[in-house]
């Protein structure tokens, strides 16, 4: 089959089976119904930040699934200093890679979610053009005493702060964020990203997909980021108290199992071909596929 033929074929797989796939209103796991509506986890605050003349940039990096993350971080620290945050770019993988954020992302969507948290740049100004801002390592989920004692002091001295995240398992679980951290790290992870129309458009495709796969299941299915990197442990963090804090496949279905999924739930996972050792997971939930085996059991 064509490339083009073979496209053409999912996206009328997915119009037929989306339209006849009517999500069954019986409990089959710890779901959520699609009739209940989020409770915000954020409010505009009340008063604004003093505004200084300094300017916060970054870059989204790492894939899509830290670019929230990261814009929360920014978002924090902006806050905290008094700083307008530059409109990030968005970096590939390989050296160089760069595309402007509103390829992916609605600019316009962003800003005004923002709008009494912090003033958004959309483009580096012209003042700082010819700049070298002062690069900052900022753990994910950043606290104010974080700020307070080691972003504020550079700030000061350099007031253009280029922000990098990283990650670190031990970082994220002895973090203590106030109130209004906690707000703005909500706000700005799940109230100002949207994808642009084409990319939406793709989004819905693959839910159709998945939802048509998953029709004994009343259309739910649970996707899981497990790769092949991960599934012998080679990542790992270990706590203050030295227990792991990441799960082979074997435990990733003993814990879905043990909050209520049920074993014909459709699992799908991030990784690209299958491994033995997805095997174990695959005994406690039948229907579980890897993110290339979906598209090839459409046919």
């Amino acid at each position: 089959m064509e490339p083009v033929q073979q496209s053409q074929t999912i996206n009328q797989h997915n119009a037929s089976n989306t339209q006849g796939v009517k999500l069954n209103e019986n409990s089959y796991g710890p779901f959520k119904e699609h009739n209940e509506v989020p409770k915000p986890c954020w409010k505009i605050p009340s008063f604004k930040e003093k505004q200084s003349s300094g300017y916060i940039l970054f870059s989204l990096y790492n894939g899509p699934e830290h670019h929230a993350s990261q814009i929360a971080n920014a978002v924090v620290v902006a806050r905290h200093l008094g700083a307008k945050l530059v409109l990030p770019d968005i970096r590939g993988t390989k050296l160089g890679e760069k595309r402007d954020f509103g390829e992916i992302y609605d600019v316009k969507k962003f800003v005004a979610s923002l709008d009494g948290v912090v003033q958004v740049a959309k483009v580096k100004p012209a003042e700082i053009s010819s700049v070298k801002a002062t690069a900052v390592r900022v753990p994910d989920r950043v606290s104010k005493d974080f700020i307070t004692a080691t972003i504020k002091p550079i700030f000061s001295t350099n007031k253009n702060l280029r922000l990098a995240t990283y990650f670190d398992a031990l970082s994220m679980e002895n973090s203590k964020e106030t109130v209004d951290s906690n707000a703005y790290q909500c706000l700005a992870a799940f109230g100002s990203l949207k994808l642009q129309s084409d990319l939406l458009e793709l989004v819905d495709s693959m839910i159709g997909t998945l939802r048509s796969m998953s029709q004994k299941m009343g259309g739910r299915f649970v996707a899981v980021d497990l790769r092949f990197d991960m599934l012998g442990k080679k990542r790992c963090h270990k706590n203050v108290v030295s227990s792991e804090r990441c799960y082979n496949a074997e435990e990733i279905g003993e814990f879905l199992n043990k909050i209520g999924f049920h074993k014909e739930t459709a699992v799908y996972l991030t990784q690209t071909g299958w491994h033995g050792r997805l095997d174990l997971l695959r005994d406690i939930f039948p229907n579980t596929f890897t993110k290339v085996m979906p598209a090839l059991l459409v046919f």
